[in-house]
């Protein structure tokens, strides 16, 4: 009987797992080893921030930033980016390339930073360093939130909390540079509806508001800004207030040192005056507009001298067909002001309490608008009223009583639409064939030229629109100006093209939007010695987008005629045999 030895596997598996574990332990080593030993050059890499200056919302200051290098190794192919949040501009960088940063180096990095826009949600800069240790690549990055601090201007406003609609107040505006820099450039800015006027002085009116140049104002200068004005009380809907805002710098550079809301109470003028158009609110170029002007005094007492005025602003007024009824006591052209007295209205010289009138107006608008240069558009024609009174009641604290009233009408734009007919078409390169004269039986080409003129006012969803008449086949699109063009549908024998939008002035200043499709045409017996139809009434259609008006405009029918194809002699366009 054989006999088996067993021999025990113990030891062997024994080895096995010692040398696995020396493994493992050289392992995490090495990778303990590459992590700590050049991955924790990361986190000995320091960033700090600091600056000695105030930051104040449009004063520049100087930030600077420390980079420490404690990896105790060579730091190789650094480089430095500073980036900025939307409210803060950087006026001088100093980032970009370093090059090597050597072991236990400290560098610093100075920049000069101004706080253009405190109401930004972010006003702060990070800092991103990026460099090399050995083969490894790595980032160290700082973000640094700068402390709104006070402003460099300091203001204090006076003048009433509650204003009468139609009276003329005064807002006493005091302010002083608190900062020790220079000011320069300086504007101040005063955002209103528009039912706020401002009181004729030097500013320009600009997207933003009224712009007023104050200039420099030196380190702890004061000053004083008067700014006078009224509100129309017939707006009801617009909010009485209004916003003012300093800025330093010009154009995209500027930089805003302080915004102040200043809201009112607004009470109604108990010297009313109203203003109803009998046309409304939306006008054609060449109409006549006629306003009754009613005035009602509800302040419980007689006024003195009370006087009236209307005055016509917009270009589009003919200031001579003026007229009204009662006649005006006066009429300055320069101002195309009509005004009215006691001495034409003998119950302005005391006007009773309760007691009511009114004045009627009418006047011409011109046929054409004043287009000058490209983007010239939505005109209006504005009816400023005004009444006054040196009385004031007892309850309201005022120098004088006045109510202020406008009226605006939108004039609606004008759409022009030219379709023509060729059949020598040099302006299109086309060689268009067949017989002309047209002969019965024979076919012959002809080019249609679609062009547009759109004068005052942006319009969209413009379309055009015509049938071809039995006999008359479409052949091609030849050109088109715009991104669509004609289309024809051959179950209703439409020709139709979808433009969409077209800018004010296109076609008046400028090339006209225009498309040229070809047809051909086969006349019958029938139409000897006459001119054989073309096209049918052209009908273009479109949405003004300043009145919201539908504009709708035609062009006759075309014809072998071709009276605008200049080589075509007048009836030689005769259908022959």
């Amino acid at each position: 009987m054989a006999k088996h030895k067993t021999r025990s596997v113990l030891p062997l598996l024994t080895k096995i797992t010692v040398g696995l574990s020396i493994l493992t332990v050289v392992l995490v080593g090495a990778v303990a080893y590459y992590f700590v030993g050049y991955r924790g050059g990361d986190r000995n890499v320091a960033l700090a921030f600091s600056s000695e200056e105030k930051a104040m919302p449009g004063v520049p200051f100087e930030l600077t930033l420390t980079i420490e290098n404690r990896t105790g190794q060579l730091l190789t192919d650094a480089a430095l980016t500073l980036r900025s949040d939307q409210g803060v501009t950087v006026l001088e960088r100093d980032d970009g390339e370093i090059g090597n940063i050597g072991s236990s180096e400290t560098l610093t990095r100075t920049f000069r930073i101004v706080m253009t826009d405190t109401s930004a949600d972010e006003t702060g800069v990070r800092a991103v360093l990026s460099y090399r240790i050995g083969d490894g690549s790595f980032e160290r990055a700082i973000t640094y939130a700068i402390p709104v601090g006070e402003g460099a201007l300091a203001l204090q406003v006076k003048g009433p909390e509650t204003i009468v609609g139609g009276s003329v107040f005064e807002l006493v505006v005091g302010y002083e540079n608190v900062s020790d820099t220079e000011l320069s450039d300086v504007s101040l800015v005063v955002a209103h509806p528009d039912s706020f006027s401002i009181t004729p002085d030097e500013h320009e009116e600009t997207p933003d508001g009224a712009l007023w140049h104050i200039g420099s104002i030196a380190p702890h200068a004061t000053g004083e800004f008067v700014l006078s004005g009224s509100w129309d009380a017939s707006q009801s809907g617009d909010e009485p207030a209004i916003t003012l805002t300093f800025l330093s710098g010009t154009g995209q550079a500027a930089q805003q040192l302080l915004t102040r809301r200043i809201p009112f109470t607004l009470n109604p003028s108990p010297l009313t005056l109203v203003i109803e158009s009998a046309g409304g609110d939306v006008a054609n170029a060449g109409d006549t507009l006629s306003y009754v002007l009613s005035y009602y005094n509800q302040s419980g007492i007689a006024l003195r001298d009370v006087t009236m005025s209307a005055r016509l602003v917009g270009e589009m007024f003919l200031a001579g067909s003026l007229s009204s009824d009662p006649p005006g006591s006066s009429f300055d052209a320069r101002r195309a002001e009509i005004s009215w007295d006691k001495s034409v209205m003998p119950m302005f010289a005391l006007l009773e309490p309760g007691a009511r009138g009114g004045v009627t107006l009418t006047v011409s608008l011109r046929s054409d608008f004043p287009l000058r240069r490209l983007g010239d558009k939505n005109f209006t024609a504005e009816l400023e009223t005004r009444i006054t009174s040196p009385t004031t009641p007892y309850y309201i604290q005022a120098n004088k009583l006045q109510s202020i009233v406008r009226h605006t009408t939108k004039l609606r734009g004008n759409i022009e639409f030219d379709a023509q007919a060729y059949y020598r078409d040099a302006s299109a390169q086309v060689a268009n064939t067949g017989p002309f004269p047209p002969r019965v039986g024979e076919a012959t080409r002809y080019t249609i030229h679609w062009r547009i003129k759109n004068y005052a006012t942006d319009v969209h969803d413009a379309h055009i629109e015509a049938q071809l008449p039995p006999g008359v086949s479409f052949v091609q699109v030849v050109k088109s100006s715009e991104s669509t063009a004609p289309s024809y549908n051959g179950d209703t024998r439409t020709v139709s093209w979808d433009i969409g939008r077209i800018a004010a002035t296109r076609g008046v200043l400028d090339a006209p939007p225009e498309a040229v499709f070809q047809v051909e045409a086969v006349p019958t017996p029938d139409m000897t010695g006459n001119y054989e139809p073309l096209l049918s009434r052209t009908r273009i259609t479109a949405t003004d987008a300043f009145t919201g008006a539908a504009l709708v405009r035609e062009d006759e029918t075309l014809s072998t005629r071709l009276q605008d194809d200049t080589t075509v002699a007048e009836g030689e366009g005769r259908v022959i045999r």
